[in-house]
C-alpha cells in the first residue's frame, strides 16, 4: 500500500514539474484609457470664426456683452467688448468698451486690450474716433485713436498721461512725450473727461450678452 501511495505522490509530482506555467497574455489586458480633449468652441453664429476664442473666454460673465462693428468702414466688422455700468442706479447705465479686436486673413488683431492687463475702458465717436481712459501703475493716460482701413493697429491722434514717479506722490505730466504743466494736464484732463463722459455723437452699435 504504501508503495502505492509513494508511485501516486510521485507521478503527481512529476504532472506538476512537466506543466507549462501559465504566462498572463499582456495583449488580453485592457485598461481603460482616460483623454481630455479641450472643449470644442462654441459655434457662434454670424460671427468670423477669428472671434470665437474670445467670445469663449467672456461667455457667462455678468453684465459682459459684445458688438460687431465696423468702426472705419472697409468691410471688416471689428469685435467690441463691452460692458454695462451703473454708477448712478438703474436708470443711468452706460456702455464702455474693455476690448477691441479685428481680423486679417482669418487672424486675430487685438486692437485695444483694456482687461486684465490694466484698469481702463474705451468709447468710440460716430466718426469712429476712439477715445482711451487707461490706468497701469503708476500712470493714468487719456488718449484718442482711430482705425485707418485695412490697417492693424491704432492710430493715435492724442495723448495726456501723468505719472507718480516716487513714493512721495511726486507727479510729471505728459502731452505725447513732452512734458507739461500740471495745471495744463488737469485742464486736458477736464476738457477730455467731460468729453469721453458725454460724447455729443456716440456710436451706436447693439449690445449682445454674454451673461
Amino acid at each position: 500500500m504504501k508503495k502505492i501511495l509513494a508511485l501516486l505522490l510521485a507521478l503527481v509530482l512529476l504532472g506538476a514539474c512537466a506543466a507549462p506555467a501559465m504566462v498572463e497574455d499582456e495583449s488580453a489586458v485592457t485598461t481603460e484609457e482616460i483623454t481630455t480633449t479641450p472643449p470644442t468652441p462654441r459655434e457662434w453664429l454670424g460671427v468670423p470664426q477669428a472671434y470665437w476664442t474670445v467670445l469663449d473666454n467672456w461667455y457667462g460673465s455678468p453684465r459682459i456683452g459684445y458688438a460687431l462693428v465696423d468702426i472705419n468702414g472697409d468691410g471688416i466688422e471689428e469685435l467690441l467688448i463691452l460692458q454695462e455700468f451703473s454708477p448712478w442706479g438703474e436708470h443711468d447705465e452706460f456702455i464702455e468698451i474693455l476690448s477691441i479686436y479685428t481680423h486679417r486673413n482669418d487672424e486675430l488683431v487685438t486692437l485695444a486690450l483694456f482687461r486684465p492687463t490694466s484698469s481702463g475702458s474705451g468709447r468710440i465717436a460716430e466718426d469712429g474716433t476712439i477715445f482711451m481712459y487707461r490706468e497701469w501703475r503708476d500712470v493714468t493716460t487719456f488718449s484718442s485713436h482711430r482705425l485707418e482701413p485695412g490697417a492693424t493697429a491704432l492710430t493715435q491722434l492724442t495723448g495726456w498721461s501723468i505719472e507718480t514717479i516716487n513714493i512721495y506722490g511726486d507727479v510729471i505730466a505728459h502731452r505725447g512725450t513732452t512734458p507739461i504743466s500740471l495745471e495744463e494736464f488737469w485742464t486736458a484732463y477736464r476738457r477730455y473727461a467731460q468729453r469721453y463722459a458725454n460724447q455729443p455723437n456716440p456710436m451706436q452699435f447693439e449690445f449682445i450678452p454674454l451673461g
